[in-house]
């Protein structure tokens, strides 16, 4: 059994050349979207730019940062991106 998550479906759908593909990867950058905001209103942080998928560059991602100076990174979001930044 092989077990794909959501970025690597959307890859295999884009390398594949899935007749529709734009169709998925359009409904799931919504529902991305939908999720980051609830995320940031949940967690009292901001958004950078809205959720998109990039091929070969990270998959579908959603930015996160700071809503005011100085404030701390929550650690679920820390723990999705270890590296990042967390500046305004």
């Amino acid at each position: 059994m092989k077990v794909l998550d959501i970025n690597n479906m959307l890859d295999a759908a884009t390398n594949s050349k899935l007749p529709g593909r734009q169709r998925y990867v359009d409904q799931f950058e919504v529902l991305a979207n939908e999720l980051a905001r609830a995320l940031a209103d949940h967690l009292k942080i901001a958004l950078g730019p809205d959720a998109d998928y990039q091929p070969g560059f990270g998959g579908l991602c959603a930015n996160f940062k700071p809503k005011r100076k100085g404030q701390k990174c929550p650690k679920v979001i820390d723990e999705g991106d270890e590296g990042g930044e967390w500046e305004l």
